[in-house]
């Protein structure tokens, strides 16, 4: 009942506020309660518009609101923008309360996550509407207070969801950017929601509170992060970043900004099944993104030359991002090598589709290869929560990923293949240096795997997820490997397969070479392979390369 009369007293001091501050205006309609805000509809005249006011009181909210008014008076300023807006018709700094118009037109989608993907030519239509209000450039705009403070904005992220120190250095990479590129403005939320469209006329933008100037690529991120996995619209979405690595890596920085605060919010709201879903494919965009964000932008970032072209000759012959990650040179012919196992030296992924096909139909289901492809790399917690989702949450995380675990384990021995030139190449690295295995997968399946092969006793050493605290993305069984090879990571050559090994590589500080198990997994490294018989990996580890390359082979069985 308190908060009932707080917030009918609220009412009646903005009501009161709008007869002196603009005397045409007339209620039209009940007012509107969100969390954080009051809004009352109504008109000046014919034009249809909304007073807003925060009802939340901490500074947060109020400060907000502020910002709003702000960059609503900075946009009148500016004359006509670029794209439909909404305009301000009186404001109030103090109470605070704004009064702006409504726009004609309908939501693209009314979820701020679409239930369904986007169709291509609404999301073409919010990405230009989006990059028209982004290039927008008038002295006028330079009012609206930018968005820069990297260091309290990754400072403020979850903590459990990055390793140590990765906080400390993303920020850093962000206020280095920030000294490089020019900022521009930055819808700040623009999702479908936000986008009116009305026949005749451009997709219009609306709620203006978050608008700042920002590293390019904020409002790409948020598109890519809120339509969800839907390879060709996020296609659509990453095509319209800048051609610049430093445009690249904006854009990735800035995914894991909105992507973890997207986590965030889920976490703190109601604990439905459609946000623990979402919640799961959040976290692995997280992992997506900090894995590009640590190959797009990272310490030993090359100079560029005055034509704007990179000097370092390892740009991708497949047109992977051309970026530098942790490591800043290429070890010497003789440096240690550390493997991936699973779609690196061993083709597991038949073992693994048995598996997920056996689980789906225990719990009355079935799996697209769509969603087995998300499940790749996962460790065991990371799997659980995700066929969780997948399933329908048909038992506990964490007993459907062990589930799974037992079921490719039992049946490791059978139709599991050596990768093309696997063994070729790990014969011709034996004995010319150390030499381990750093595997996402508990020890207990990588050894049933490699018992049964002839290249076992080729590794001086096996690390596995179960041996550490911390599975990939972070680096803990990369370090732990070469802390058992006695080598400094930096020294080291790992071999990986998949974005999640390539992110906990790049962070170990090691030079990394991509070998994808899949033509579409597309990450970055310091070189790029096509299999582990490709003649440039071969010789970047001062091998001479084969004269008749092997192609895999099948794995014996135990005696």
């Amino acid at each position: 009942m308190n908060a009932d009369r707080e917030i009918t007293r609220a009412e009646e001091r903005v009501l009161e506020r709008l007869r002196t501050l603009c005397p045409p205006f007339t209620a039209d309609g009940p007012a509107r309660h969100t969390e954080t805000s009051l809004l009352i509809p109504g008109r000046v005249g014919q034009t249809r518009v909304l007073a807003k006011h925060p009802v939340d009181p901490r500074p947060f909210w109020q400060a907000r609101a502020r910002h709003e008014i702000t960059v609503y008076a900075a946009v009148a300023a500016a004359g006509p923008p670029p794209v439909p807006l909404p305009r301000m018709t009186g404001a109030d700094r103090e109470l605070p309360v704004i009064l702006i118009t409504l726009l004609p037109g309908s939501p693209l989608d009314p979820d701020r996550y679409p239930a369904s993907p986007v169709p291509p030519d609404r999301l073409d239509r919010l990405l230009d509407a989006v990059q028209a209000l982004n290039s927008w450039n008038h002295p006028a705009l330079a009012a609206i207070p930018p968005d820069t403070d990297y260091s309290a904005q990754f400072q403020a992220l979850p903590a459990d969801l990055f390793n140590a120190g990765e906080l400390g250095r993303l920020a850093g990479h962000a206020t280095r950017l920030a000294r490089r590129l020019d900022t521009r403005i930055e819808h700040g939320d623009p999702h479908p929601g936000n986008a009116l469209a009305a026949p005749g006329s451009a997709v219009a933008l609306i709620d203006l509170e978050s608008l700042a100037r920002r590293l390019p690529g904020y409002d790409l991120a948020v598109l890519w992060t809120v339509t969800g996995p839907h390879h060709q619209l996020r296609e659509r979405i990453t095509s319209r970043v800048g051609p610049s690595p430093c445009e690249h890596a904006a854009f990735w920085l800035n995914a894991v900004l909105v992507t973890s605060r997207e986590i965030l919010s889920h976490r703190r709201g109601a604990s439905t099944a459609a946000h623990r879903d979402r919640l799961v494919r959040l976290q692995r965009d997280l992992r997506h993104a900090r894995a590009q964000a640590a190959g797009h932008y990272a310490p030993g970032m090359r100079r560029r030359s005055r034509a704007g072209r990179s000097r370092h000759p390892t740009a991708s012959r497949r047109g992977e991002p051309d970026m530098p990650a942790y490591a800043t040179s290429r070890p010497g012919g003789t440096a240690p090598v550390v493997f991936d196992c699973d779609g690196l030296l061993v083709s597991t992924q038949d073992a693994w589709d048995r598996a997920y096909a056996r689980i789906a139909s225990r719990y009355g289901t079935a799996l697209t290869s769509a969603d087995r492809h998300a499940l790749v790399g996962l460790q065991l917690e990371q799997l659980g929560h995700a066929l969780a989702a997948l399933l329908g949450h048909p038992a506990p995380p964490r007993q459907l990923g062990q589930e799974v675990y037992a079921m490719v384990c039992d049946g490791a021995g059978c139709d599991i293949d050596l990768m093309p030139g696997a063994a070729a190449l790990v014969r011709a690295i034996h004995g010319t240096r150390p030499i381990a295995v750093a595997s996402n997968t508990p020890h207990q399946i990588v050894a049933s795997y490699l018992e049964r092969t002839e290249i076992i006793d080729a590794f001086d050493a096996i690390v596995c997820s179960d041996h550490v605290a911390n599975p990939k993305p972070a680096p803990d069984v990369y370090l732990a490997a070469c802390e058992r090879l006695a080598c400094n990571p930096g020294a080291c050559t790992a071999l990986e397969d998949s974005p999640t090994g390539a992110a906990a590589a790049l962070t170990a500080g090691m030079y990394l070479i991509a070998v994808p198990s899949a033509p579409d997994l597309v990450f970055p490294a310091h070189q790029h392979a096509a299999s582990l018989n490709d003649p440039g990996l071969w010789q970047t580890l001062g091998l001479a390369p084969q004269d008749e390359p092997h192609a895999g082979g099948r794995l014996a069985g135990k005696a």
